[in-house]
């Protein structure tokens, strides 16, 4: 596990271990794990000193004892995005108020597309087969979009003030856009066709208004990668190499408060419409009840 160190940002450091079991001593009872996702806090309780390294540059936290999940604090040490300088080194970004666009919104579903439907991985892994948390969802489903960020100044060659990141999923992003996330998911992939459109909409709308209000907070990472020259004599790095947003979220949660989110049930919720009259002069319905349902549809 690679974690931003917030007390030595851009820096950041590795935890490994070796058995199953070692995760689950190291939160010191297995009800602790099953709640840990990706972007997540955590502090590691007193950790020894250590000389060992992941490559060339990354510390290796050894044997740690104890760690232990935070609730997040948004007065956290800040690092804004920025490429790494050197070859394969991992570099943390951690950073508030920022304003994002999204497109190619998608819903995903069905383990073929989103593979694991636990909670460690936050549906960011397609590859995931299976990891530490109770199942959330029915299916594993996911809203998967690209991110851009804007008024970012150090961010590969093009310099044009923005970073992008393709293809970004994660599960907890994906909750701050519907009523109802445990309904969705009770939906196979090919169940949203006719509701892409709609959820496209929602999203847009929400982020839209998250950035006129506190904006966003995003933290992830980036690795610096090379190419190698024309005549293969050299390796140089790469001008143009893909980061990674582990977390997404608005710095002001309340500012959801305003926000609509996506309900595929909002219309049959309302019931028929019937003349409120109807009642009073004991005439019954005004309305065809067959006819408002196809208005609702």
């Amino acid at each position: 596990m690679v974690f931003a160190d917030l007390m030595d940002l851009p820096n950041c450091f590795a935890v490994i271990l070796h058995r199953k079991s070692d995760f689950q001593n190291l939160f010191n009872a297995k009800s602790y794990c099953e709640h840990i996702t990706i972007g997540d806090p955590i502090c590691f309780v007193e950790p020894s000193l250590t000389d060992d390294k992941l490559g060339e540059k990354m510390t290796v936290l050894k044997a740690p004892g104890l760690a232990v999940a935070l609730n997040y604090q948004s007065n956290w040490p800040m690092r804004d995005l920025q490429i790494s300088d050197y070859a394969n080194r991992q570099v943390a970004f951690h950073i508030s108020k920022k304003k994002i666009t999204v497109s190619s919104v998608m819903m995903k579903g069905g383990h073929q597309t989103v593979g694991c439907n636990h909670s460690m991985c936050d549906r960011q892994n397609i590859r995931c087969q299976g990891c530490y948390g109770q199942a959330p969802t029915f299916w594993a489903v996911v809203l998967q979009c690209d991110v851009t960020v804007h008024d970012v100044t150090n961010w590969n060659a093009t310099d044009d003030g923005t970073a992008g990141f393709a293809d970004f999923r994660s599960w907890k992003f994906s909750n701050l856009f519907f009523h109802s996330p445990s309904y969705m998911s009770t939906h196979e992939g090919d169940d949203f066709e006719e509701q892409q459109s709609a959820i496209r909409k929602t999203v847009k709308a929400t982020i839209k208004n998250i950035n006129d209000a506190g904006g966003w907070t995003i933290i992830g990472w980036h690795r610096r990668g090379t190419k190698s020259t024309t005549d293969d004599a050299e390796e140089v790095l790469a001008n143009r190499t893909a980061g990674h947003i582990s977390c997404l979220m608005p710095t002001n949660p309340a500012d959801l408060d305003a926000c609509t989110k996506y309900n595929p049930n909002a219309a049959a919720d309302t019931g028929p419409a019937v003349d409120p009259n109807a009642a009073a002069n004991d005439r019954g319905p005004t309305v065809d009840p067959l006819d408002t349902a196809n208005q609702h549809n």
